[in-house]
């Protein structure tokens, strides 16, 4: 878990150094000063902090798009990439299903239950950025998020919300199964869900039909995003062969809201960036009007 006092601590470091040297991101810049530029300033700043830089603070330096993608944005801090990778996850939600001109339907549940398959463990940060969903809900709308996976701690809690949902009866939960999918909905599902969510999937392991043929027999909506448009594709193609259909997703795209804190993947010794490309289905079934019916109240 990353901590804010880290956070505050560079930030205000970085702070230091800008007006100190009068650090800015220079569009002139080749690649190669470029690097020795990220590295200078790597170097001060732990001066300035008295300590090492830890793993993924190096990488925030080393590997920031900001060279480039960000160049005209020179106040971008570390803590700025940290909020894109905690809000990636809701807002690629958000943003799917406003695309699948689904909202409306959203809006009329009283209840609206989220399974998100998961490899690894949201932490506390990363759970209270889906508040912003709830700000889309009516009044008394309860949003509940059911996170789901072999290798995650069993917990569940409500979170507190902000003043405005408070006062407008909003309320948001969450429950963790460290279980695979198909043994919760077999074992556990009391509520079906209204969306079903899998990030930076890829259905290469034993386990994706069951995922798969689960997913379809909830009948909702279906978001998948990956490290790679190829990987979204064989996902497709994949989720087609398992099937045994035809099934097309109704959004397939780069994604606008993928996260801008860069990631190492250790299999391809390459950087990676979070929910780079994203793929939505309506529902993988071939019955008409099926999504979101079961749990509409």
């Amino acid at each position: 878990m990353i901590h804010r006092p880290e956070h505050e601590e560079l930030c205000n470091a970085m702070i230091h150094l800008s007006k100190q040297k009068k650090v800015r991101n220079d569009d002139a810049l080749t690649l190669k000063a470029w690097v020795r530029f990220k590295k200078d300033n790597l170097a001060a700043i732990q001066q300035i902090i008295l300590r090492d830089l830890l793993p993924y603070e190096k990488q925030m330096f080393l590997f920031a798009k900001s060279c480039f993608s960000y160049a005209r944005y020179p106040r971008w801090t570390p803590h700025d990439y940290i909020l894109t990778d905690d809000l990636s996850g809701p807002l690629t939600l958000f943003y799917a299903i406003k695309q699948a001109r689904l909202l409306h339907q959203i809006r009329r549940s009283s209840d609206f239950v989220v399974h998100i398959i998961a490899s690894k463990f949201m932490d506390r940060r990363n759970l209270l950025a889906w508040e912003i969903l709830l700000h889309e809900f009516h009044q008394g709308t309860n949003l509940k998020l059911v996170i789901i996976g072999p290798e995650l701690l069993s917990d569940c809690n409500i979170l507190e919300s902000c003043r405005v949902c408070v006062r407008q009866s909003r309320t948001f939960e969450y429950e963790v199964h460290r279980m695979l999918y198909h043994v919760y909905v077999q074992r556990v599902l009391r509520e079906p869900p209204n969306v079903i969510v899998a990030f930076d999937i890829e259905l290469k392991h034993k386990l994706s039909y069951e995922i798969i043929k689960t997913c379809q027999r909830q009948c909702c909506p279906v978001l998948l995003t990956a490290k790679s448009k190829a990987i979204a594709d064989y996902n497709v193609m994949m989720i087609q062969e398992i099937l045994n259909s035809s099934v097309d997703p109704i959004i397939s795209e780069t994604n606008k809201f993928k996260s801008l804190r860069p990631y190492k993947d250790y299999e391809s010794d390459s950087i990676f960036y979070p929910n780079e490309y994203l793929v939505f289905y309506q529902d993988l079934t071939s019955v008409p009007n099926c999504s979101f019916q079961s749990s509409t109240n």
